[in-house]
């Protein structure tokens, strides 16, 4: 039986540092809704951002974080 796994993406190291610059921007203003991880839809916050920096993915399922703004209402 076949499973369907989504295989993680590679980022440089340059790539890496300037996602973790957004998301720490991102993260910053208060005004707008939070970044989330486009694989397992987690919000990513404070907490998240220094395993999202080290890893250069989602440590729940190794997606790589999004910067799509989900909209709170």
């Amino acid at each position: 039986m076949l499973t369907l796994e989504a295989a993680p993406l590679e980022l440089s190291q340059a790539d890496a540092v300037a996602l973790a610059e957004l998301i720490d921007a991102e993260l910053r203003s208060a005004s707008r809704p939070r970044p989330f991880c486009l694989g397992c839809g987690r919000d990513i916050d404070k907490a998240r951002l220094a395993i999202y920096a080290a890893a250069r993915r989602c440590s729940v399922c190794a997606g790589i974080p999004c910067l799509a703004r989900r909209v709170y209402q």
